[in-house]
């Protein structure tokens, strides 16, 4: 059994999922084209992976020259139980 939330940071939404069956927090940043997921064995490290993904995202697309999609908040769910 999995719940979902969300949370944001830097105008990105991230999905948030806790899987029983791995005792883990997992979750992707919602809303963009990449698919880019970040884990976690408690809220701190899930959300910290979270923060760098999406650091990683924008520093990404700074190297390469590419504009950064964000996160639309109409295709990113609340909850699903």
């Amino acid at each position: 059994m999995s719940s979902y939330e969300k949370f944001h940071y830097k105008n990105y939404i991230g999905s948030l999922e806790f899987s029983e069956a791995d005792s883990l927090f997992h979750g992707r940043i919602m809303g963009i084209t990449p698919f880019i997921s970040y884990e976690g064995g408690s809220i701190d490290d899930v959300t910290e992976d979270f923060h760098n993904a999406v650091d990683e995202y924008l520093e990404f697309c700074v190297d390469t020259g590419k504009k950064p999609e964000i996160s639309n908040p109409n295709t990113a769910p609340t909850a699903i139980f």
